[in-house]
């Protein structure tokens, strides 16, 4: 009778676990933060406490903040693959929770640049028809609100510059049924999106041989 009892006690908490409503809102402005809520609690996961580090030359402190500014996004080749690949395996994973999920809010203002002019216009031209085409198919997936996108061309600029904030509301059950659906298709994703990272570095390095 006991075990009865101890199985029906776990099954409940388990039970009450999976229908635990979480959240998280990502924003980028000046840096990335995120969010997450767990029933009524909530808190920032990114970037977490700050240690207390010992006082740095100047010299020292100005190199690595000069490091950090200069750290590279994603190039164009990156951006272009995402945008091929990501859309089908988030609308594949997002299928299976029937609208159970909600968005709010989903904003983004990018202002595209690159070192080629013409490869910037053809991924500022694919990113404005995908997000003309993917917010009514996105709004058929998940419960939709508060959303602003806002594309620019800068032919001058040599990165694309972005700002935005999502948050996403869910159970704990649907977030597990989505990781499961789109974990091999995110694994697939990222090899891909790490190759095409490096490719800008191996040509340049070849171009230095040849030219030495």
């Amino acid at each position: 009778m006991t075990g009865w009892i101890i199985l029906a006690a776990v099954l409940l908490v388990l039970a009450v676990l999976l229908a635990l409503p979480v959240g998280a809102v990502v924003r980028r402005r000046e840096r990335l933060t995120v969010d997450v809520t767990v029933g009524p609690l909530s808190f920032a996961v990114y970037p977490g406490k700050e240690k207390k580090e010992e006082k740095k030359p100047k010299k020292e402190k100005r190199k690595l903040e000069k490091e950090q500014l200069e750290k590279p996004g994603p190039n164009t080749a990156q951006l272009r693959y995402s945008l091929e690949v990501l859309p089908g395996v988030i609308a594949k994973a997002l299928s299976r929770t029937r609208r159970r999920i909600v968005v709010s809010p989903l904003e983004l203002e990018a202002v595209f640049g690159g070192e080629d002019p013409a490869d910037t216009a053809v991924l500022y031209g694919r990113c404005q028809a995908l997000a003309n085409g993917l917010v009514p198919v996105l709004g058929e997936l998940v419960k939709l609100r508060h959303t602003e996108i806002r594309l620019s061309v800068d032919f001058e600029a040599e990165r694309t510059r972005w700002t935005g904030e999502a948050g996403v509301y869910l159970r704990v059950w649907d977030g597990l049924v989505i990781g499961l659906g789109a974990l091999g298709g995110l694994l697939g994703w990222y090899n891909g999106y790490k190759k095409l990272g490096t490719a800008p570095a191996k040509k340049q390095k070849t171009r230095q041989a040849q030219g030495a």
